[in-house]
């Protein structure tokens, strides 16, 4: 009598709990901190930033003298000029959000699966 394979619930779950358990302890270990483009500004004025990087929409600096514990880079949603310029003056926190479309949600859940299906067939 030949045995089939069944599937193992308590195995899914313990691999789920172990994969959740490794994110969650590389996301402790991240070296990057968003912060709001205010802070960011001020964290500029202050000296605190050795080397800036800009590209896609963000603009990370490299922190001077990062305490131990502490994130190593910051990054910020990069705020249009003119703006940053007059909220800059109210000495509140500013950042920009990034909305996105009903459009990019609805392609971003039926690409893969289109391209899963095109490619299975």
């Amino acid at each position: 009598m030949e045995r089939t394979p069944r599937f193992n619930f308590i195995v899914f779950f313990a691999a789920m709990a172990l994969l959740w358990a490794f994110n969650h302890w590389l996301a402790q270990r991240s070296t990057m901190e968003m912060v709001p483009y205010s802070r960011f500004e001020q964290s500029l004025d202050e000296g605190r930033i050795s080397d800036v990087r800009i590209g896609g929409g963000l603009i990370m600096g490299d922190v001077k003298d990062a305490p131990a514990g502490a994130p190593r880079t910051i990054a910020a949603e990069l705020v249009e000029p003119s703006l940053a310029a007059r909220l800059s003056r109210f000495d509140v926190p500013y950042r920009q959000l990034r909305e996105s479309t009903w459009l990019s949600q609805l392609l971003s859940w039926l690409a893969p699966v289109l391209i899963f299906c095109g490619i299975w067939y």
